[in-house]
């Protein structure tokens, strides 16, 4: 079916969808039928193929030429970061969705995330998600993970992003995930907040950023998004080198934030996240095999190197935020 949007009459759209894709042409149909199911909101969807092998450019083909308001990039396998940067170059909405290939969005919910942000005058709304998982192993082994309430926390009226970050700290609910919240473009622009390149588990960096600096923020539990539980995705891979190096250089850039002149909570929060990351290197670098271990120690900086070996040889207390980063 043929949908038209006020994209193609040359109107900014209300949001701007970016999805980045890699080798997710099985799923990919989900994803989009889902947003082209949305109704009364004008779109336009952004998507980046970041050097897939499988079918996917021909699946985007397909959808680009029945649906005007789609973007159908292409560019070299580059990684996450760099293909939401890039579909982020592309948008013109006033506000600004990232949507993982693999997973979909409620039906009918963008409307309501919408209308939220309108008559708020929202930067930035958080909502809930909803795992789901057809492998029967992968339900056994992350069923924690799958079966818990991912959102409880309402804040009953319009807050500023530094007081959301510590009431979801001290819920246990700082979800870092990006395609849990909707943001102004603006606030985006004005502040130069991009995802850094060529680390995995980019969103910590992105979503601390985010709510350091947005004025207004809603977070409410309705649940907007399913999340896809797949064997080869992140969330289930091994571990491997890149994912302790990603967690390095995230705790390195949050080191080096400016935090002079903090609330005293806002502070210890800010540590306590820090923390949490520190746990993540800790944890997974003692499960790399020794080869693992030399291959990541090889590719570090000096700095880095020093930066992993104190943290490798401390005592990590524990920390609720922590457990939290993962997905």
């Amino acid at each position: 079916m043929r949908i038209k949007s006020e994209c193609t009459m040359g109107k900014v759209p209300d949001i701007s969808i970016i999805i980045p894709i890699y080798n997710d042409a099985e799923y990919l149909e989900d994803c989009l039928n889902s947003l082209l199911s949305q109704g009364d909101c004008s779109l336009e969807i952004i998507c980046v193929d970041d050097g897939s092998s499988d079918q996917t450019w021909e699946v985007l083909k397909t959808y680009k030429e029945w649906n005007d308001f789609f973007t159908i990039i292409r560019q070299p396998h580059r990684g996450l970061s760099s293909a939401r940067n890039k579909g982020l170059s592309y948008a013109r909405g006033k506000y600004i969705y990232f949507v993982d290939a693999d997973d979909f969005v409620k039906v009918g919910f963008l409307p309501l995330a919408l209308k939220k942000m309108k008559e708020n005058d929202l930067d930035v709304l958080l909502f809930s998600f909803k795992p789901v998982c057809d492998d029967e192993q992968l339900n056994i082994k992350y069923e924690r993970l799958i079966q818990e309430t991912k959102r409880t926390y309402f804040s009953e009226g319009v807050v500023c992003g530094r007081d959301l970050l510590v009431k979801l700290c001290e819920k246990g609910e700082y979800h870092v995930t990006v395609w849990i919240q909707i943001v102004k473009r603006k606030v985006l622009q004005e502040y130069g907040i991009t995802f850094y390149e060529g680390i995995l588990f980019e969103d910590n960096l992105y979503t601390l950023q985010l709510l350091m600096n947005a004025k207004r923020c809603l977070c409410i539990t309705d649940i907007g998004y399913y999340k896809r539980f797949r064997t080869g995705s992140i969330c289930t891979s091994s571990e491997q080198p890149l994912f302790v190096k990603s967690f390095l250089i995230t705790y390195k850039k949050m080191c080096a934030m400016e935090t002079d002149g903090f609330e005293q909570e806002l502070d210890r929060v800010i540590e306590e996240i820090k923390l949490g990351i520190k746990k993540q290197i800790y944890k997974r670098y003692w499960r790399l095999r020794l080869e693992q271990k030399y291959q990541l120690q090889a590719e570090l900086e000096d700095e880095e190197l020093l930066l992993l070996m104190n943290v490798v040889k401390s005592e990590i207390a524990d920390s609720k935020v922590g457990e939290g980063n993962e997905l």
